[in-house]
């Protein structure tokens, strides 16, 4: 075996223009396959980073009802216990109260619908680093009539830092909510849906802007690996009982899952179609190899090789073949992925605006992992593999005067 392998490595260099073709087929094949899967796996990893880390946590513990009916009237007890019971759940790595309500947010001559959004700014912090989100002004802070603005709804409203946003709404239980406040700072979620309607206060001034003192309508909870998040919502729905009802990302946001399935369909389709192009790619350049080595082929048969042993030269000549323009396509990849993994790729002009409007961030991010690299590698290969098959077969079938004709 030994000696065939060491045998199959010379023969493939004998004619370097061949081998090179042969490689160049399977390099572009792995390399286009690489950036395409970790084009779409960053935009998914994107998508729900965006939603799970700037907004909903991996999960949320709610009074029972409030995912249906997402009311001021819905909210709940702001409790210790309550809050020590999920910090004791093993995997649990943080908890952060939220307040959320809606009301009419209004300027000197626009009036908007926001959403109000109450947070701790510690807290919040540990979990969604929003203070790094703010891009001018400062952070809410308990005692502060201050409001943080979406960038995109200050620049709806014509407001800047110091200017006065007037909202009013409704309040707990039929109580009446208005209120002045000054804006203090804007803030980018990166996510178009929040910054054109988000209105950030500190949780205290929400509970008093809403009559909902003391209360609170959802606890965020981050997690130390996200996939544990269904035993974990197992395990707090024993803990805290009936009163309350723990919701996982995927059931807070079932757009967003949804989306992502329907996108992924799509890529699968695209993949499949890449993965076709390269099997024929392929198999038109093994077999070009060798019907061009039929005479060759041919005396060596006639001079006594057995045509099994030649097949399996000839199959560890494609193996080295395809396993070399494997190797060379990841090697070539990971430069490019890595870069713009770091550095994605932004678009500007109509593009960002028609990405935007369906509340994207106007990026082409990359990821950067393991597990796809060695998938489409281990897909490639495959392809390879199933393409020599029908070369091998005609080879052990070679008929020797007919190939010495050839």
């Amino acid at each position: 075996m030994q000696e065939d392998i060491k045998l199959a490595w010379r023969n493939i260099w004998r004619n370097k223009r061949r081998t090179a073709i042969t490689m160049a087929s399977v390099f572009f094949a792995i390399y286009f396959a690489l950036m395409m899967r970790s084009m779409q796996l960053g935009t998914y990893s994107h998508a729900i980073t965006g939603v799970v880390e700037n907004y909903t946590g991996y999960l949320q513990v709610h009074k029972n009802g409030y995912h249906d009916e997402k009311t001021i009237d819905m909210v709940m007890p702001l409790s210790d216990t309550v809050m020590t019971d999920i910090m004791d759940t093993g995997g649990v790595t943080a908890v952060i109260p939220r307040l959320e309500t809606f009301a009419l947010g209004a300027s000197e001559n626009l009036t908007k619908p926001v959403m109000v959004l109450g947070v701790d700014p510690d807290a919040e912090h540990r979990m969604t680093k929003i203070e790094e989100k703010i891009t001018a002004g400062t952070m809410v802070r308990e005692g502060d009539n201050g409001a943080l603005l979406g960038v995109d709804l200050a620049k709806y409203l014509g407001l800047g830092i110091g200017d006065t946003l007037t909202m009013i709404g409704q309040g707990y239980h039929g109580a009446s909510a208005a209120g002045l406040y000054v804006v203090q700072g804007l803030i980018s979620f990166s996510m178009p849906a929040m910054d054109s309607r988000v209105v950030v206060l500190h949780l205290s001034e929400a509970q008093y802007f809403s009559s909902a003192f003391e209360m609170v309508s959802s606890l965020l909870i981050n997690i130390d690996d996200p996939d544990d998040v269904e035993e974990i919502q197992t395990a707090l729905s024993e803990k805290l009982g009936s009163e309350y009802e723990v919701r996982t990302w995927q059931e807070i946001s079932p757009e967003l899952v949804q989306q992502i399935e329907s996108d992924q369909a799509g890529g699968y389709i695209i993949l499949a179609l890449l993965y076709m192009i390269v099997g024929f790619g392929v198999f038109g350049t093994v077999l070009m190899m060798t019907t061009e080595r039929k005479r060759e082929f041919g005396v060596m048969v006639a001079v006594g090789m057995q045509k099994t042993r030649l097949s399996v030269i000839l199959a560890y000549e494609m193996m080295l073949m395809g396993l070399s323009g494997i190797i060379a396509g990841v090697i070539g990849s990971i430069p490019l992925i890595y870069l713009m993994h770091l550095h994605p790729l932004r678009f500007g002009g109509d593009t960002a605006e028609m990405m935007a409007s369906y509340g994207y961030e106007a990026i082409m991010p990359f990821a950067w992992q393991a597990d796809f690299f060695f998938g489409q590698a281990g897909v490639v290969f495959l392809i390879f593999l199933i393409a020599i098959v029908y070369p091998l077969y005609a080879t052990s079938k070679i008929k020797v005067i007919k190939a010495l004709r050839a």
